[in-house]
């Protein structure tokens, strides 16, 4: 037994398909299970990621938004690096990476497709610096991952409290439901942390906010090659705000793509195959 083997197409049960296909359009589409996906060709489009749910009515519309510091203590915030437009490419028949996606430093975003969950994974290459170097203060900062909905459903929560006093909500939206995350190094016997979560209306605006303690991460954070770029640090000191509000503002709503682009077939960069840094959902 298992979940998702089939889904019902035209009243008739049809065996499920793990498995992405390329649109006229260029996008990536999973139709042939129980939960229907569709990516668009660039990241950085509006409702790029498009989940519709088993139900056949709900949709998740969504954009990935971007990282950031986030000190409990003081309340301020700092925006590492935002998504910027990137086209996907398809290196697994169900894994879509969108390679170097991030304006201020070497990162990724990978979407895998499966009978039973649909999963984004924050992938970073390189060493994201302390809270230190902001302003902030390392006990009391989280490491944080905005994704913005439009026009949601309501989830239902249910809460836990994580080690570093991190919220954790598990969202439920009918039969599909956010669960916790993983924080983790690849190709390494580092310890895992948990990733908490919380449903956010900031502004008028829905955001789910992936959150995990900087001193949880901070042994795989240093096992990355640090970047000494001076541009990328003013870039992002210049970011700071006084609260999650003012980091919101400074994160534009996302229009769609007017450009052709496609997704297309490849296979995984060199660097995604080496060390690196991941959060998932």
């Amino acid at each position: 037994l298992a979940t998702g083997l089939h889904y019902l197409s035209d009243g008739q049960w049809q065996e499920s398909v793990v498995a992405f296909e390329i649109g006229p359009n260029g996008h990536a589409i999973a139709s042939k299970g129980q939960h229907l996906v569709i990516l668009a060709p660039d990241i950085n489009s509006g409702g790029s990621v498009d989940l519709l749910l088993p139900d056949g009515v709900q949709r998740l519309r969504s954009n990935p938004m971007g990282l950031s510091y986030f000190d409990t203590a003081s309340g301020q915030s700092v925006l590492l690096a935002e998504v910027t437009n990137t086209v996907g490419t398809l290196i697994e028949p169900n894994v879509v990476l969108f390679d170097n996606c991030f304006d201020t430093i070497r990162g990724a975003l990978r979407y895998t497709y499966t009978r039973d969950y649909f999963e984004q994974d924050v992938i970073v290459y390189e060493n994201v610096g302390s809270p230190a170097d902001y302003g902030l203060s390392q006990a009391t900062t989280r490491l944080e991952m905005f994704t913005e909905f439009f026009d949601p459903p309501e989830p239902n929560k249910s809460t836990q409290t994580l080690p570093g006093n991190v919220e954790d909500e598990t969202l439920k939206f009918g039969s599909m439901r956010i669960g916790r995350g993983k924080a983790y190094f690849l190709g390494n016997t580092l310890e895992s942390a948990d990733v908490g979560k919380t449903w956010q209306q900031i502004d008028g605006r829905d955001f789910l906010v992936e959150s995990v303690h900087y001193t949880h991460v901070a042994p795989m954070l240093q096992n990355l090659q640090a970047s000494n770029s001076r541009e990328k640090n003013s870039k992002v000191a210049a970011r700071t705000a006084r609260d999650r509000r003012g980091l919101v503002a400074g994160l534009r709503k996302r229009e769609k793509s007017t450009e052709v682009a496609s997704i297309k077939p490849g296979r995984m960069p060199d660097q995604c195959a080496n060390d690196q840094f991941v959060r998932g959902i």
